[in-house]
C-alpha cells in the first residue's frame, strides 16, 4: 500500500472498477508542461505519432492545456 501520483489516463479504468481508490479528491498538483522529445518530425513512426496524439487527447480531457 502507499500514495503515488500518477496520471488519470493511466489509472482511469482501475479507478472506475474500484482496484484503486482516490484519497486527495480536492488536491491539485502543480500545472506543468510535458515535452515529447524527437529528433525530427520527418520520418516520424505513424506508432509514435499516434501515441502523441493519444497523449494530446488525455490531457485535454482533464482540461489542461
Amino acid at each position: 500500500m502507499g500514495i503515488c501520483q500518477i496520471q488519470l489516463m493511466v489509472v482511469r479504468e482501475d479507478l472506475q472498477a474500484g482496484s484503486l481508490v482516490e484519497l486527495l479528491p480536492d488536491w491539485v498538483p502543480r500545472a506543468g508542461i510535458i515535452h515529447a522529445a524527437l529528433p525530427s518530425r520527418r520520418g516520424m513512426l505513424p506508432s509514435v505519432r499516434a501515441l502523441l496524439e493519444f497523449l494530446a487527447s488525455e490531457y485535454a480531457l482533464l482540461g489542461r492545456p
